[in-house]
């Protein structure tokens, strides 16, 4: 008999191999925010989606449970996870959040991930586990298991560890890296491999998109892959370490750090920015530009249905017609375990483990 960790998986294989026989495989690589609007475009086009999330941040709620408990942030996971979510009611209380006692105020979700973690030590496992709840309808993976920790080398102050200290400090970025988390998630891997479309950014150009690709063995797979790579610039520029950047200088440092992970190669891969019409240009190394209007009104933020349109057409998928499905279908009382773990979920705290380092469940 499959345990229930074990039953969760299998659920996953077999339905994600029907649906990638039929349908185009698209994998996204990135942080939270940004990667969570690709993930609700591509939900209206006819796809299976997994999306590669980076697990170094070490601010906010996530930061606090990395801190007390050793673990990977589960925070980008948990914004994915919503994205893909079916279950809106569900979803919203994901997002919820709740006093801290430290005064940091503490995200259900990031909690329940954090309860799962600590029970089967495996953030995938956490991740599936909330997944079948939502009723996900694509995969959401850790870049790494591990907990790494994010590295700037700046022209002017060195190497800048922690990515607070990042944010904050950084002034002239030459290299990022991920120190500690080598360990590879090999779900992750294979789904970049077999990926027809990888899908990087938009979001922190340095603390999101290259957090995921230099984590583990994540880059190497990007570079490797047959499918077609695609980089999304945000609309506006409000990271302090891309002061000044423009679409030739994103381009070069993705190359430059893609081609470190490859350890030589140098991968091709296209754009996408705003613009009012739809067109093409070359930059003069040849990347390809695709323009279109993918601003929601305020000019800040995507518009879902604007980057759909445009990642039908540059991409050549149709516009998802039949009903969405849950990628993994989970028989018995899963959704209502999920919606109890999270209306009663409290603080974790350090005296609630065992002596193996396990959650006391007693």
């Amino acid at each position: 008999m499959l345990t229930n960790s074990a039953a969760i998986e299998s659920a996953f294989d077999a339905t994600v191999g029907c649906l990638n026989a039929v349908v185009p495989r698209v994998a996204t690589i990135g942080g939270g925010r940004g990667q969570a609007v690709i993930l609700r475009a591509l939900r209206q086009l006819r796809c299976s989606i997994t999306a590669v999330v980076a697990t170094a941040d070490d601010g906010g709620c996530s930061g606090e449970l990395r801190r007390e408990h050793g673990m990977p942030a589960p925070g980008d996971l948990r914004r994915c996870l919503s994205a893909l979510a079916l279950d809106d009611e569900l979803a919203t209380l994901l997002e919820e959040r709740i006093p801290g006692i430290r005064g940091v105020p503490r995200c259900r979700g990031n909690l329940v991930i954090g309860e799962r973690y600590l029970k089967r030590r495996s953030l995938q496992q956490a991740a599936d586990w909330v997944a079948a709840g939502l009723g996900c309808v694509g995969r959401v993976m850790a870049a790494s298991e591990e907990p790494g920790t994010f590295v700037v080398c700046d022209r002017k102050h060195g190497l800048v560890e922690g990515e607070l200290n990042v944010e904050r400090t950084v002034e002239s970025p030459l290299v990022a890296a991920v120190r500690g988390a080598y360990r590879p998630n090999a779900g992750a891997i294979q789904a970049i491999d077999e990926a027809d479309v990888v899908i990087m950014g938009p979001g922190s150009f340095y603390t999101s998109t290259l957090s995921a690709l230099v984590t583990g063995e994540v880059g190497a797979a990007v570079c490797r892959s047959s499918g077609r790579r695609l980089f999304v610039l945000n609309l506006v520029n409000e990271e302090p370490l891309c002061t000044g950047y423009r679409e030739c200088d994103y381009t070069l440092v993705l190359a430059s750090h893609l081609t470190i992970c490859s350890r030589g190669d140098v991968p091709d891969f296209a754009l996408l920015r705003h613009a009012s019409l739809d067109y093409e240009e070359l930059l003069e190394n040849g990347t390809v530009v695709h323009c279109a209007n993918v601003a929601a009104n305020d000019g800040i933020h995507h518009s879902v249905p604007r980057l759909a349109l445009a990642l039908g057409r540059i991409l050549g998928f149709s516009k998802r017609l039949a009903p969405e499905v849950p990628t993994m279908r989970f028989e018995g009382t899963h959704r209502a375990d999920l919606k109890h773990a999270l209306t009663t979920v409290h603080e974790l705290r350090v005296e609630a483990l065992g002596p193996s380092g396990h959650l006391d469940t007693h």
